[in-house]
């Protein structure tokens, strides 16, 4: 009987280490190794144009809002994309989807890009584990009256997806846009009553002058 005991803990014991081995190689891999999963990500920036000695440079800025700088209609909008692999396994495939908000022109450049959707798709290739590759990308502020005519002063969002497999991440960079504020159409027709007025004030003044004078001139020969 006491050898059925033991027998029986031993086979318990047994399955109890055949279990805690499987669920370890699950959750480590085949070589119990802590292997750490795919990850991506992504980041939209935005360049602020500054110049410097009659040249220009970038600052490049995660988003803008409407208290800081502002294009103008026909302005050229320069974007940087960078993808980064914040994993230790070589992504492969990497593709970028970059969707422009209206009233942009799009420089598809070497890209696909598809004006109905307004989505630009890049292919990255491969990224090591570790590593970011950044790409730059084009627009134009469309002209004056091809903007609304009802916002003086207005912000729109450019959003990106970058994924490789099952792994993806996401941005968005906003930047405002603010119309150029035009001169009067149509001055006013009629002078206004002051402006009528001041010749005949001068007028007035002038002949009482002259009248002080004569009198002046009238008493001292008398």
């Amino acid at each position: 009987m006491k050898k059925q005991i033991v027998t029986a803990t031993i086979l318990m014991f047994a399955l109890m280490a055949i279990v805690s081995t499987a669920s370890a190689a699950g959750q480590y891999g085949p070589y119990g190794g802590n292997e750490q999963n795919a990850n991506i990500m992504v980041d939209k920036l935005i360049a602020i144009p500054h110049d410097n000695k009659g040249g220009v440079t970038y600052t490049y800025v995660d988003n803008l809002s409407r208290g800081d700088f502002k294009f103008k209609a026909g302005s050229y909008i320069f974007f940087k994309i960078k993808v980064q692999n914040t994993s230790n396994k070589t992504l492969t495939n990497v593709m970028v989807e970059d969707t422009f908000p209206q009233y942009l022109e799009v420089f598809q450049d070497k890209y696909t890009y598809d004006s109905d959707s307004r989505k630009l798709t890049i292919n990255m290739g491969t990224i090591e584990k570790g590593d970011t590759k950044e790409v730059t990308l084009k627009a134009r502020v469309l002209a004056q009256d091809k903007l609304p005519s009802d916002k003086g002063l207005f912000c729109i969002v450019n959003s990106v997806k970058a994924w490789s497999g099952s792994v993806s991440d996401t941005d968005n960079a906003q930047l405002c846009i603010e119309k150029q504020v035009m001169g009067v159409a149509n001055p006013p027709k009629e002078i206004p009553s002051t402006g009528a007025e001041f010749p005949i004030m001068v007028t007035l003044s002038s002949a009482l002058g002259y009248v002080g004078m004569r009198l002046r001139r009238f008493g001292k020969n008398s």
